[in-house]
């Protein structure tokens, strides 16, 4: 990661651990449990043992960049704050226990707003949502969580720094 901290939730396959029966004795798969940041660089490191030995293996990787800003939304009821000229843009609804993707989801907006919607994952919309200052979008997921997008004239500087612009 860029801050160079170790991703600790991780889940290693290989030919005794695949699920599928598909790894031959020298396949191995590496996976984080939680989701990786978008546009962000990793460098990966993986020490194995052979009959020649110990060896590390070290890459690095970079994740795609979705081109748009970017929000998470945690819990229930929050509000993402967008100007007139920030109309598409992407929100991740983060897993919980209870609710582990979007699933279904329905949203209602003001007379005068349009709002266009489509999947980037199971767990991340892209929404266009053009309109005036002062309008709103109400959406709804399976589960029973929702949150708000309304159009404001700018941005406060203390929030400047909340979407990713990925």
């Amino acid at each position: 990661m860029e801050d160079n901290s170790e991703i600790q939730k991780t889940r290693i396959l290989n030919q005794s651990t695949d699920p599928n029966g598909k790894f031959s004795i020298l396949e191995y798969a590496l996976f984080p449990l939680e989701r990786l940041e978008w546009n962000t660089s990793y460098r990966v490191e993986a020490t194995y043992s052979s009959n020649a030995g110990t060896d590390t293996l070290i890459w690095n990787f970079k994740t795609r960049s979705l081109g748009m800003p970017s929000y998470t939304i945690q819990g229930a009821g929050e509000v993402i704050s967008i100007t007139p000229d920030m109309t598409n843009f992407a929100v991740y609804i983060a897993p919980s226990t209870n609710f582990f993707e979007i699933g279904s989801f329905n949203y209602r907006y003001d007379h005068g707003t349009t709002v266009i919607t489509d999947y980037i994952d199971s767990n991340t919309l892209q929404i266009n949502f053009t309109g005036n200052v002062g309008q709103t979008a109400t959406f709804t997921l399976s589960g029973g969580r929702s949150f708000f997008v309304e159009i404001i004239a700018e941005i406060p500087d203390s929030e400047q720094d909340s979407p990713s612009s990925l």
